[in-house]
């Protein structure tokens, strides 16, 4: 009878968990790249708090989700192929494995938290989003000029203090923001608004054209899709909006057209050259080669882009689990229309990485908000036998 009662309890307190503490846990993490002052403070709060209640909350349900839904699979198998790559690591490894595993272990532990949500949270967690990337850009504007002048691209302060990265989680909530926009009833479409302006707005003033250009093609896509009348307009008050901010400001044009290309073409070229010489077609170099390269008498860190970062890592395996993943998620997001918003988010985020992508399993990383939650929220209502209407 003792031990009945200790199963019972440890039952409630993981039900408890699993009600109240999980959603806590998801939106806290959410906001914690948006708060927390650096990426140690966000990678320690992740790792002491966040990943063992996660793993105490969670029972076999959720586990079996993981299996019984073909995204979720082909997420996992992904996942688990780029951190089991480390063991045939060749050359100088640019990471100890240990650290590897450490990237699969947070990375399978975030979708899971993802997962274990009700779809009661999830259907909110588009406001959430929305909500914080309006404040934070409202802060960082007026904490930067506050001691910069335009002409100096908008940089944040904390976790987010690279502008590529900042501007690509702005860009995907604004994809995301314009869908709800179009989806939403009158009296609910305000917030929306407010966050597709405010975002768009912050990426003019950061100067990145990767997420910029991801946006303005995934905005149009998905209006046309919706054939939202309002969401039409929208655009067209954004082009004429940043057209006018454009002409009243050249400085704003400068940071957009002073970089050129910023070498990507000969990135890729040096990029593709180096994966053909090393003939790792199969199984790649591992997810611990160094993809440092240096490209103009320039020092590189990485290929900039996802596909030929991930041909490098994992060969034509890894590359086929990613074309994998990406072709489920499109189709999961048309089936599904409460999940359109978080799958013009994915897009936006797919299209930031053609440009800057590197490393998709990773510690507690900004690719996380716009790549693997996107795209496990997508799954999860896939994988609902109904997903919430359209409109609520």
């Amino acid at each position: 009878m003792q031990g009945i009662a200790i199963v019972d309890r440890i039952n409630t307190a993981r039900l408890f968990l699993h009600q109240r503490i999980v959603p806590l846990l998801l939106y806290g993490t959410v906001a914690a790249f948006f708060l927390l002052p650096t990426n140690v403070a966000v990678n320690k709060t992740f790792y002491l708090f966040v990943a063992p209640l996660t793993l105490l909350a969670l029972g076999a349900t959720d586990y079996a989700r993981l299996w019984h839904h073909t995204t979720l699979r082909w997420i996992v198998a992904f996942i688990a192929f780029l951190t089991l790559s480390a063991a045939w690591t060749s050359g100088e490894p640019a990471e100890p494995p240990r650290e590897l595993l450490s990237f699969g272990v947070s990375t399978t532990i975030f979708v899971l938290l993802i997962c274990a949500c009700d779809l009661a949270w999830i259907d909110r967690l588009h406001e959430w989003c929305a909500s914080i990337a309006t404040v934070h850009v409202c802060v960082i504007s007026i904490a930067w000029y506050t001691n910069h002048t335009i002409t100096e691209p908008l940089e944040a302060f904390g976790r987010l203090d690279h502008p590529l990265e900042l501007a690509s989680i702005y860009a995907s909530i604004a994809a995301m923001s314009l869908v709800r926009y179009a989806q939403a009833p009158s009296p609910r479409r305000s917030p929306y608004l407010l966050t597709v302006i405010a975002c768009v707005v912050a990426i003019l003033l950061t100067g990145r054209r990767g997420p910029l250009v991801a946006f303005a093609v995934v905005g149009l896509l998905a209006v046309a899709y919706q054939r939202s009348a309002h969401a039409a307009k929208l655009i067209l008050a954004l082009l004429i909006g940043c057209s006018a901010l454009l002409m009243l400001e050249p400085a704003l044009i400068d940071q957009l057209t002073q970089r050129g290309t910023s070498l990507r073409p000969a990135i890729w070229i040096e990029g593709w050259q180096r994966i053909r010489d090393d003939g790792a077609w199969i199984f790649g170099n591992g997810s611990g080669a160094s993809t440092a390269l240096e490209v103009n008498n320039f020092a590189v860190r990485h290929y900039h882009d996802l596909f030929l970062s991930t041909m490098f890592y994992g060969g034509l395996v890894g590359t086929a689990l990613l074309c994998g993943m990406l072709a489920l998620t499109l189709i999961d997001g048309l089936r599904v229309p409460a999940a359109q918003p978080w799958l013009a988010a994915f897009c936006v985020g797919v299209g930031c990485l053609l440009t800057n992508g590197d490393r998709l399993v990773i510690h507690p990383h900004p690719v996380w908000l716009y790549f693997w939650l996107p795209m496990s929220v997508v799954a999860i209502y896939s994988a609902s036998i109904s997903g919430p209407p359209k409109t609520t």
